[in-house]
């Protein structure tokens, strides 16, 4: 108080900035200015619900067994969950192992998003069937390399069942592989894989 008496008196003026420190004015840093991050949105996959043409699963891109477009009603399926056609791996008196995948982009590093597949499965006899997706991070397209990010094997039988996986992006695209395995003793009767509404989403 004394000091600021003696100042006053003898007409000093005294800046103090939000620092605390006299004579100076105070400038935001540019740290301090609001950062806008990147929204996170679907991943980009084109022919998602296998909608595009009767006569190929392009841009889909198949391994092992390659499967085919269907538009049911057709070998024990009734209706596509989502649209008029679903891509299938159907037999009948034999056994097919494979699946088909796609390069999503639009990846944001480090977010956390999760691959959505509807399945369906019908078999006669002792036919098995069982089906999954999976997801290269990296958005590499090997379907056997070690770090593509698998969800459970799922075998629904007469019904559509929702599949998914959950995995953190490490690049800008990411891989969506869609899997199916047959099996069965003595190979008699129809083993079908259905699959349909392919969609990637942040969570």
């Amino acid at each position: 108080m004394r000091y600021g008496r003696l100042a006053l008196m003898f007409g000093i003026a005294i800046s103090v900035a939000a620092t605390g420190c006299p004579g100076e004015e105070y400038a935001p840093d540019d740290d301090d200015a609001d950062v806008v991050e990147e929204e996170a949105t679907e991943l980009l996959l084109h022919n998602p619900g296998f909608e595009l043409s009767l006569e190929t699963s392009s841009p889909w891109i198949g391994w092992g067994n390659m499967g085919m477009i269907f538009e049911p009603p057709a070998f024990h399926v009734q209706e596509a969950m989502e649209g008029s056609r679903v891509f299938g791996a159907v037999v009948d008196g034999d056994r097919m192992d494979g699946g088909i995948y796609q390069i999503a982009s639009g990846a944001i590093e480090g977010q956390t998003y999760r691959a959505n597949a509807q399945v369906y499965q019908h078999t006669t006899q002792d036919g098995e069937a069982a089906s999954r997706i999976g997801v290269d991070p990296t958005g590499g397209i090997d379907p056997f390399y070690w770090e593509i990010v698998w969800s459970e094997w799922v075998m629904p039988e007469g019904m559509w069942f929702a599949v998914f996986v959950e995995f953190e992006a490490e690049a800008e695209e990411a891989t969506v592989f869609l899997e199916f395995e047959q099996g069965g003793a003595s190979q008699a009767g129809f083993t079908c894989n259905y699959f349909d509404e392919i969609y990637v989403e942040p969570i």
